[in-house]
Parts: C-alpha cells; sequence; structure tokens
C-alpha cells in the first residue's frame, strides 16, 4: 500500500459516531432494515446468522479515489458496531498469492495514521470508540467502530 494518507473529510462525525458514505448516513442503533433501505446504490450484501446478530456489508464504495468496504453488524436489528478498511485500486488486484503478514501490519499502521488525520489521536468518545486492529486468523488489518 502507498504511504500516502487519504483525507476524507466528514466520513465519520467526531461528536456523534455517524458515518456518512456518500450523502447516506448510518449511526448506533439504525435499524436494520433502515440501513438496508439506505444501502441500495452500493453494491452490497446480507448476513443473517440467525443467533441475534445480522450485517449487510458494503463492498467497493468509492470515495476519495480509494475503494472502501464497510460492515454493519446488527445486534437484535440495531447497529452495534462499524468494520470497515480501504484499498487503492492497484490493491484491488491483488490475490491470497501476494499476502503477506507484514503487509497487514503495515496496513493497520496506515490505518492509525489516517484516523488521526482524519478523525482525531483520541481513540474513546462519549458514543463509543475507534480502533484499528490486526486479524491473525483472519489475515485481515481493519478499523472498528464499536458503539456503547
Amino acid at each position: 500500500m502507498k504511504e500516502e494518507i487519504l483525507f476524507i473529510s466528514n466520513l465519520i462525525d467526531i461528536d456523534s459516531g455517524h458515518i456518512q458514505i456518500n450523502k447516506k448516513l448510518f449511526y448506533y442503533k439504525m435499524s436494520f432494515e433502515e440501513a438496508l433501505n439506505q444501502s441500495g446504490d452500493f453494491k452490497h450484501e446480507t448476513l443473517d446468522y440467525n443467533n441475534g446478530y445480522k450485517w449487510i456489508n458494503l463492498k467497493e464504495v468509492e470515495l476519495s479515489g480509494a475503494f472502501f468496504h464497510f460492515n454493519l453488524c446488527f445486534k437484535n436489528d440495531q447497529l452495534d458496531s462499524i468494520d470497515f478498511g480501504f484499498s487503492l485500486l492497484d490493491e484491488l488486484k491483488k490475490t491470497w498469492a501476494d499476502w503477506t503478514e507484514g503487509n497487514e501490519q503495515r496496513k493497520k499502521e496506515l490505518y492509525k495514521r489516517w484516523l488521526t488525520d482524519n478523525l482525531s489521536p483520541k481513540r474513546k468518545f462519549k458514543w463509543g470508540k475507534i480502533e484499528t486492529y490486526y486479524d491473525p486468523k483472519g489475515g485481515t488489518a481493519g478499523i472498528m467502530i464499536k458503539y456503547k
């Protein structure tokens, strides 16, 4: 991944934790149905594990020359967390054969810098927290918004 940091103003509202994606607003405790209606303009899929958790996964959302994915997690039909990340166009062409743990660790560090530049160096807010992570089992790095 290139080391440049993308600047995207107003993606995450620091005061409320709301996410605005191409003029579509997603927020804490939003209903699954309402979020699904907002998702119609995006390439997306839904998952229902029949255990109280449902997901809406928004794919290949282009913002400022990068391609984002947003995985919206609903607990008992209310938005509970958002897991997301981004890739540049050249990264979308890569396969698992190109994967290395080092690349994912670098992506995690890039996400940390991106959050600091686009949101705040703070990671805990009155509405919840936002963190970067590396999942060694899944082999991926990402950004997680967890609402209170």
